[in-house]
């Protein structure tokens, strides 16, 4: 099993930039991911 170095993982996380979803979008990937499961 391979080391890793969490601290540095969370600092690069942490790092991103990230854009927050609108509630349309939201809407959107709750459709989706509803979608995804029906076709499970």
């Amino acid at each position: 099993m391979a080391d890793f170095d969490t601290e540095a993982i969370r600092a690069e996380v942490r790092a991103m930039t990230f854009v927050r979803g609108t509630p349309a979008d939201i809407v959107e990937w709750g459709e989706t991911h509803e979608n995804f499961r029906a076709n499970l």
